[in-house]
């Protein structure tokens, strides 16, 4: 690593809305923005653009304030408050957010497709964890989550914690680093257009890496700001191209506000 790429990350690191990211995220965005731009401030400002349309935009929080709010769940037997209390921590998120009112058929349908998963790897999960009450897994099911912010995956794993399960949550940048564990359903929720805005063709390598029975993929249909621009026609026809890459045969699920596809990879 340059000198410059590495006095951008010193204060990208040192800031207090990216200092949670992994390093490697870090590295990553400003080798990239170093790349185009001559100047260092313009290189800093394009990181930090950068970091925002990936990351930035799509929480409503910071991690001390997600923490606070993990440690004061209710108890997992009180389950009307523990789902109250679920329920908030995915409305903190925007890609959550929008499943609030679907998570209980999301699971449903997508598991009555994949058959009930033994292993589920979470990648970029986001809030996804905190949906835990309506996924229904199996008392011996192992639930791994994955995600690039090691603030939220501390706090995942304090959840994972009050749940009774074990703290698998583990920090991984999907353009660094490989799916690292084997699973019966994975898991990429909204993720992969993300992906390719900043990798062209980034999305394809991923879901090839990916080492599961199941693939479970969503996308938006609305941007961020509640508007209608097409998605659903444009992700679906994106499905269609990459589906015939990986010669792979999905089965879509349509929710009200996030286009769902699933398949069996043969592994």
């Amino acid at each position: 690593m340059n000198e410059r790429v590495d006095a951008i990350v010193r204060r990208l690191a040192a800031s207090r809305k990216y200092s949670g990211l992994a390093r490697s995220t870090l590295e990553r965005i400003a080798v990239d923005a170093v790349r185009r731009h001559a100047k260092d401030a313009d290189a800093e400002k394009a990181a930090k653009r950068r970091l925002h349309q990936v990351f930035g935009a799509y929480r409503a929080h910071d991690a001390a304030a997600l923490a606070r709010r993990v440690r004061e769940l209710p108890p997992v037997d009180d389950r009307e408050r523990f789902e109250a209390a679920c329920r908030e921590l995915l409305r903190m998120h925007a890609s959550t957010a929008e499943r609030v009112d679907d998570v209980e058929a999301f699971y449903r349908d997508v598991f009555a497709f994949t058959g009930a998963p033994r292993v589920v790897l979470d990648l970029a999960c986001g809030h996804q964890p905190f949906q835990w009450p309506w996924m229904g897994l199996g008392p011996d099911a192992l639930y791994l989550p994955r995600d690039l912010d090691a603030g939220l995956i501390e706090a995942v794993d304090v959840f994972l914690e009050h749940v009774g399960k074990p703290r698998s949550a583990r920090v991984l940048d999907l353009l660094v680093d490989e799916p690292d564990a084997d699973a019966d359903v994975a898991f990429l929720l909204k993720v992969l257009p993300c992906l390719e805005r900043q990798e062209r063709g980034g999305a394809l390598r991923v879901l090839r890496a990916v080492r599961a029975r199941f693939v479970v993929v969503s996308f938006p249909l609305e941007s961020l700001g509640g508007r209608d621009k097409g998605m659903r026609a444009q992700y679906g026809e994106w499905m269609a191209r990459t589906a015939d890459a990986l010669g792979v045969v999905p089965q879509s699920f349509a929710f009200e506000r996030e286009l769902v596809f699933a398949w069996p990879t043969g592994r």
